[in-house]
């Protein structure tokens, strides 16, 4: 018979592994004990979320400095972020992984502020139309 891991146990399972990874890599991984609790309750809801945190072990910290897990965005502003980002961009290459981190940092940030109900259906949903466009 097989074992079933209950999601809370694993989001905190994910979380010490990610601890671990950070020391190893000298990624301050220094949060409010409020934070670590909602981060539980996404990555509970979320593998996405929490594999995109385990591959790229600065994303936690840098969204969680920049405080972009709580902010809402205003009409027009996501489509300036990715023009700015888009800048620095000189060949095909760095133009899709520009792209896939673009996208990658807002998705967490939308899944988040859903799953934390941070932000109302309202927003992710314009959020999520704003990304696509």
């Amino acid at each position: 018979m097989e074992q079933v891991i209950h999601p809370a146990d694993e989001a905190g399972k994910l979380w010490l592994r990610w601890q671990e990874s950070a020391a190893e890599q000298g990624v301050d991984g220094v949060f409010d004990d409020d934070f670590v609790s909602a981060l539980k309750v996404v990555w509970e809801g979320s593998d996405y979320v929490a594999q995109s945190c385990l591959r790229d072990l600065e994303l936690l910290p840098a969204l969680y400095r920049q405080g972009e897990l709580l902010r809402a965005y205003g009409e027009g502003e996501i489509a300036g972020l990715l023009r700015e980002r888009l800048k620095e961009v000189s060949d095909e290459i760095s133009l899709h992984r520009t792209l896939r981190r673009f996208r990658r940092d807002h998705m967490v940030r939308i899944i988040w502020r859903d799953l934390t109900r941070s932000a109302t259906l309202a927003e992710v949903l314009e959020d999520l139309s704003a990304l696509a466009d």
